[in-house]
């Protein structure tokens, strides 16, 4: 829909990226801004935008676009973990540092953590520096993550962004604003922010991210056009890996292994009700409910055929719960019902068919 979009020359002024993490929402926000800003003066081995190596092209890919705000709060830690599994080399370095920038980003506004970590700061112009001493970089970046935990998103920033929106563009055609971790706005953010997304300027793009969509305010999300992103399958997430990181072998998704563990809980402590409601609430407060219900759904599914042939309980059992997980997940996404009281009363109530079906 966004490429369609995009070649018909109606792109909405704000839009909304949302699905779990790692699933490529901020990559496509760039992507998106850096085409629209095209010059198309400098194409390589084609005449597509995505051959181009403009001036403005690279500005932006490389997070020094005078057309582009970047405000962020996302969650890291995913990311930096997998930069200590694969190392960094001199090729997946450009990538590197575009993540250290961001998480630069994300600390602009926060004063004690810009002074302790003020050496990154200046590490991040010195390439050689950063590759020579990559472990202690990645290591200092999950700090910044963990630091970060509970961090608001404040109303001086939205100004910031509405002041910025209200200049005119230096070299491309579009000034965008990039809101990662938008869930993270607290009240006189949010106000602001619908103030606005209401008068926005022409040619200017707002583009927010969020892994946890219940997150944002209601009156936000009608605002925007929005766009759902799905986790990346094993072989897509492999091949990203093996040219963002330099991986080889076999590939851990993140989500996967975050799904994985939520299951593991609920079968150790299946019969504790403290564990189902702690292991609901992390659930909910990480933005992964969605994850959950999708990857819930699918091994149930999965298991169907297994138990078809056995008894016609099991499959009715199988059956139900799966219109449950339908029926709360869609009273989430399309009517913002309550992410905790839905997982919890699934946890509590139906955790020994999850444990029989899909663990």
């Amino acid at each position: 829909m966004l490429g369609h979009e995009l070649k018909s020359e109606r792109i909405p002024q704000t839009l909304l990226f949302f699905g779990p993490e790692g699933s490529g929402k901020f990559l496509t926000a760039l992507e998106l801004v850096r085409v629209l800003n095209c010059r198309g003066e400098e194409m390589v081995g084609g005449t597509s935008p995505d051959t181009c190596r403009c001036s403005s092209c690279k500005s932006i890919q490389n997070l020094v676009s005078r057309d582009l705000l970047v405000i962020a709060k996302p969650n890291f830690k995913n990311t930096f973990e997998l930069w200590r599994r694969h190392g960094v080399g001199r090729e997946s370095l450009p990538f590197f540092v575009r993540d250290l920038k961001r998480i630069l980003v994300s600390i602009a506004d926060e004063a004690r953590l810009s002074r302790e970590f003020e050496s990154l700061q200046d590490m991040v112009h010195e390439r050689e520096r950063i590759l020579a001493r990559s472990g202690e970089v990645i290591e200092t970046a999950l700090a910044i993550s963990s630091s970060l935990e509970g961090s608001v998103i404040g109303i001086d920033r939205i100004r910031e962004a509405q002041r910025f929106l209200s200049l005119r563009s230096g070299e491309g055609r579009y000034r965008a604003v990039i809101l990662d971790g938008a869930e993270r706005m607290n009240i006189e953010a949010s106000n602001c922010f619908l103030k606005i997304s209401e008068d926005t300027p022409p040619h200017a793009i707002i583009i927010l991210i969020t892994a946890n969509r219940e997150g944002i305010k209601e009156t936000i999300q009608s605002r925007c056009r929005a766009y759902r992103f799905k986790p990346l399958d094993e072989e897509l997430m492999g091949e990203i890996v093996r040219i963002r990181f330099g991986g080889h072998g076999e590939v851990q998704n993140p989500q996967e292994n975050a799904v994985a563990r939520y299951f593991e809980r609920l079968v150790h402590g299946e019969n504790d009700v403290l564990t189902l409601t702690e292991t609901a609430q992390e659930i909910a407060e990480r933005g992964h409910a969605t994850m959950f219900f999708e990857h819930l759904a699918h091994r149930l599914g999965k298991r169907i055929p297994h138990v078809a042939g056995k008894s016609m309980d099991e499959v009715q059992a199988i059956e139900n719960l799966l219109k449950k997980i339908d029926f709360m997940h869609s009273s989430i996404v399309q009517f913002h019902g309550n992410v905790l009281t839905a997982l919890t009363d699934m946890l509590l109530n139906d955790v020994s068919t999850i444990v029989r079906y899909a663990s």
